[in-house]
């Protein structure tokens, strides 16, 4: 049998369209309602969703509607605007997540540098200024499904942002930290819909196998990793565990990512990190991993606060604002000149091409005007501007991109789903 309890009474009109169907109403009280659905009835669950479930319901005589309900009470969004915000535009949206940030609501929020990659949605002020919306929705979890439970509300917000007049959905990124970066590194494996990731000093983000097996800390990891982070008996949930192994998954990554784990973090810390960057350069991958001598598991130091906000920035505005990238994305910074060189300088001459040599549109963009213009790279930095045809040849690639992409992603999304659902 199928039934669903309403918030409120139903309208006499949609009572009636419902019993003509073959359902039964049974008013519960002022405000609630049960609506008995006939035998076959069949129910399919909407994937993905945001705040609640949605299922689309077919009645033996052929008749179809949609059920949506609030299912995680408390669970809520924050959407962050600049004082300047024109509707008309298409905002750039960078999505951070760390469990629920809605209890930010009503504080005055002060800016701050970037200490990790969630600073952005704890104090949004920096990149609303340079032309960003910020996006921080709530998270729910599950025993067992930690990844796909998250990928349920991640890329349902971001499925819900793509649908706003002044939002750019071609670009959208996601930020993660801590515990989060465990959801962020699913996402990342899992989601073709993302330009840009920003993880930072994940615990059993990279490798969660080879964390749980081990006995760092004469601790039982293992234990730990069942229990208290409620991943289940590893020999009992094999399917789950391999699915929320990232590095086992790194090959189906497609968006670039910058990573953060400092010298003083934690001994795990700094493993997890270099099993994924490792996997992630072995496969050619497009990854960026920032450390700083003095940070732990988030920065103090102001030098090294600077330094990360400029290159979290750059980072976001070269794949989201199609900015050219700077020398230390396209160069890197060999360790001889760790200190000495910032790299900050945009570098429209270079390219950050992955290892295999795919291009990447907005560098190749930026060559070609450099080429035609040089002189024009001789003004300020605000100055420097696409012709309207590289533009219009570069938005080109980026939708044809899009559209590759999304077919992968339907494809991803059931795959994540149907381990959802798996009991």
């Amino acid at each position: 049998m199928v039934s669903f309890l309403t918030q409120r009474n139903l309208m006499p009109a949609a009572i009636a369209v419902f019993v003509r169907h073959g359902c039964f109403i049974d008013i519960l009280g002022e405000e609630c309602s049960e609506i008995v659905f006939p035998d076959g009835t069949l129910k399919e669950e909407i994937w993905p969703r945001v705040g609640g479930d949605a299922y689309e319901l077919t009645l033996p005589d052929g008749y179809k509607c949609m059920v949506r309900y609030a299912r995680y009470l408390g669970q809520y969004v924050l959407l962050y605007k600049p004082e300047n915000f024109d509707p008309a535009k298409k905002y750039p949206v960078v999505i951070a997540f760390y469990g629920g940030f809605s209890n930010n609501m009503y504080q005055f929020i002060t800016p701050t540098y970037q200490n990790q990659s969630v600073s952005i949605g704890e104090s949004p002020a920096w990149f609303l200024s340079n032309g960003y919306l910020v996006f921080t929705p709530d998270i729910v979890v599950t025993p067992l499904k930690y990844g796909p439970k998250a990928f349920s509300c991640i890329e349902g917000a971001a499925k819900y942002l793509q649908q706003l007049p002044y939002v750019n959905g071609n670009r959208l990124a996601f930020a993660s930290h801590s515990w989060s970066s465990q959801l962020g590194a699913y996402m990342f494996t899992h989601s073709t819909t993302f330009g840009a990731a920003a993880i930072t000093e994940g615990f059993s983000y990279g490798n969660v196998i080879s964390n749980a097996l081990s006995m760092k800390g004469g601790t039982d990891n293992l234990s730990v990793a069942e229990e208290e982070r409620e991943g289940g008996k590893f020999w009992d949930n094999q399917a789950s565990w391999l699915d929320q192994t990232t590095v086992l998954n790194a090959d189906k990554a497609k968006a670039p990512v910058l990573l953060l784990c400092n010298k003083e973090s934690a001994e795990d810390y700094q493993d997890q990190t270099t099993q994924l960057f490792t996997a992630l350069r072995r496969l050619n991958k497009k990854a960026w991993w920032l450390k700083y001598d003095n940070g732990e598991h988030t920065l103090h130091d102001l030098k090294e606060l600077k330094d990360y906000t400029i290159r979290y920035t750059q980072f976001f505005d070269h794949y989201l604002k199609e900015a050219p990238a700077p020398q230390w994305m396209t160069q890197g910074i060999p360790f001889k000149l760790k200190g000495i060189e910032s790299r900050y300088e945009l570098d429209p001459e270079g390219t950050c091409n992955d290892l295999n040599g795919k291009p990447c549109f907005i560098c190749q963009a930026w060559n070609k005007q450099y080429k035609r213009t040089p002189e024009m790279f001789q003004k300020e930095i605000k100055d420097w501007v696409l012709d309207k045809d590289i533009a219009a040849e570069l938005e080109r690639k980026i939708n044809e991109r899009r559209k590759q992409l999304d077919k992968e992603g339907d494809i991803q999304t059931r795959e994540v789903m149907r381990m959802l659902e798996k009991k």
